[in-house]
């Protein structure tokens, strides 16, 4: 694309927040709502992920899970339920499901917290977990055992509660749509071939209800969501070069009429 010139429309660039964790896409929802479909595409941009193109978005289901008990001393009411302990057998049972490798499906305990001091039976703890699948017949089936699991009947009197605490939507946009045939042009003119990816983004929610979007990476990295996280910083050139070739195919393409 040639970089003096000026585009036949307009392109917006937004920074938005509640992407990541319990955000639940917050932010996007308001972009989506201020937009609609009355764009030729939404373009979401990742640090990591140079190559890959989002062609589905991953349906995700987050809760928090919580119990809580009588509680006591640990020497002289022992015997009674402890929250924790109570938790940790839960845990255990939904770490336990089958899970199928094909769609591929997740299960993650997040966090885990509770308990007053090392001599005190524990009167409530909570965690989150998080389920994730290709499927969304597989994702609702998952997350029904999880509720099955938290509220069936508990003979120590304690109680166990599930709430919902996020939701990332599923979807999926046809690869021969001008949005996913730009960005693999892009790419390979760059000298990178793509690779379609199954992944959650703020594309994710533009994807599920049908407008064309997609998300693409600026460079590669490494130990993504750890203290040890990475980007390398020599092929962000070619990461920005793409995008210029994206924003020109996709004006220029035949299949959209601007």
């Amino acid at each position: 694309m040639d970089r003096q010139s000026t585009p036949p429309g307009d392109i917006w660039l937004v920074g938005d927040v509640c992407e990541e964790g319990l955000g639940n896409l917050k932010g996007m929802q308001q972009i989506v709502k201020k937009f609609k479909d009355k764009v030729i595409a939404y373009l979401v941009l990742e640090g990591i992920g140079l190559g890959m193109i989002q062609t589905a978005a991953l349906g995700i289901h987050r809760y928090q899970i919580e119990v809580n008990s009588k509680g006591g001393h640990a020497w002289s009411n022992f015997g009674e339920p402890s929250a924790i302990h109570e938790l940790i057998e839960l845990s255990a049972k939904m770490l336990a499901i089958k899970l199928p490798t094909n769609p591929r499906t997740s299960i993650n305990i997040g966090a885990i917290s509770g308990g007053t001091s090392i001599n005190s039976i524990a009167s409530h703890a909570e965690m989150q977990i998080e389920i994730r699948s290709e499927d969304e017949s597989t994702l609702e089936s998952l997350s029904r055992t999880i509720h099955k699991i938290t509220t069936q009947t508990n003979p120590s009197g304690s109680v166990q509660t599930i709430s919902e605490i996020g939701m990332r939507p599923s979807g999926r946009i046809i690869e021969n749509s001008p949005v996913i045939v730009a960005a693999q042009a892009a790419l390979r003119n760059v000298g990178i071939t793509p690779v379609f990816a199954i992944s959650s983004s703020d594309a994710s929610l533009p994807i599920s209800l049908g407008y064309p979007a997609t998300c693409l990476g600026i460079t590669s990295g490494r130990n993504v969501h750890t203290p040890d996280e990475t980007i390398d910083i020599h092929p962000i050139s070619k990461g920005m070069s793409q995008l210029f070739h994206f924003i020109d195919h996709i004006w220029n393409s035949q299949a959209i009429n601007y």
